[in-house]
C-alpha cells in the first residue's frame, strides 16, 4: 500500500476488538522493557518489546 493508504488507515476509527489489542500490546512492551533491565532476562525482554510493538501498529492500522 502507499503512503496516502497507509495514513488513512491510522487517522479512521479502531474497532473495539483492536482497541484492546492494542492496549494488550503496550502491556507486553512495558513488562518485555522491564525485563531487559535485567541481564538474565533481556533477551526474552527483547522479544516481548518487539511482539507488543507489533501486535500494537498492526492492530492500529487495522481497517474497519
Amino acid at each position: 500500500t502507499n503512503m496516502k493508504e497507509i495514513t488513512k488507515r491510522w487517522n479512521s476509527t479502531t474497532p473495539r476488538f483492536f482497541k484492546k489489542l492494542i492496549n494488550i500490546g503496550i502491556g507486553i512492551g512495558v513488562i518485555g522493557g522491564a525485563l531487559v533491565t535485567f541481564p538474565a532476562t533481556a533477551t526474552v525482554g527483547a522479544i516481548l518489546v518487539t511482539v507488543g510493538t507489533t501486535v500494537s501498529a498492526i492492530s492500529k492500522l487495522t481497517k474497519q
